[in-house]
């Protein structure tokens, strides 16, 4: 693996991180109706 696809890679993982706490509150708020 070069550089590139380490940088890619981490970058995919910072879009999931700020991703997930707001697709876990969607889901709580659907089960809340």
């Amino acid at each position: 693996m070069d550089n590139k696809d380490i940088e890619l890679i981490q970058q995919m993982e910072n879009k999931y991180d700020t991703f997930m706490p707001v697709l876990t509150n969607l889901i709580d708020s659907v089960r809340k109706i």
